[in-house]
């Protein structure tokens, strides 16, 4: 068997904030045609981000399965760059540039603390 990535959901505590945030912050693009009142997919490379209300039973056990969304840019410059403009729209930032053995990353946080890192392979 093969299995192939359909989409990442991630459950939010509100659809309208993280809207903004996924769209007008970091740029990702609405694919419109498969909205629904309740999920809200972009355009994330090659597979679909999806955006859904978190649902009443999830409360208890959101914090438990946390995940790291990363995101990728071609230069140190450009990295540099979206850091600066992230700080600027006022997103949490937890680690702005720094060196690894791979790669240079800065890490933010979404409106519901979901750990996001955008890198630069060395």
């Amino acid at each position: 068997m093969s299995v192939k990535p359909a989409y990442i959901c991630i459950f939010v505590s509100d659809l309208e904030k993280s809207i903004h945030f996924y769209r007008d912050i970091l740029g990702l693009t609405m694919i419109e045609e498969r909205e629904t009142e309740r999920f809200k997919p972009f355009h994330f490379g090659s597979i679909v981000l999806g955006l859904e209300p978190i649902k009443e039973w999830m409360v208890s056990t959101q914090n438990k399965n946390p995940f790291l969304l990363q995101l990728t840019v071609d230069s140190i410059e450009e990295l540099q760059g979206e850091t600066q403009k992230l700080k600027r729209q006022g997103v949490t930032l937890t680690q702005e540039v720094s060196e690894h053995s791979f790669a240079y990353v800065s890490t933010f946080l979404d409106p519901d603390g979901n750990r996001i890192e955008i890198i630069c392979l060395k």
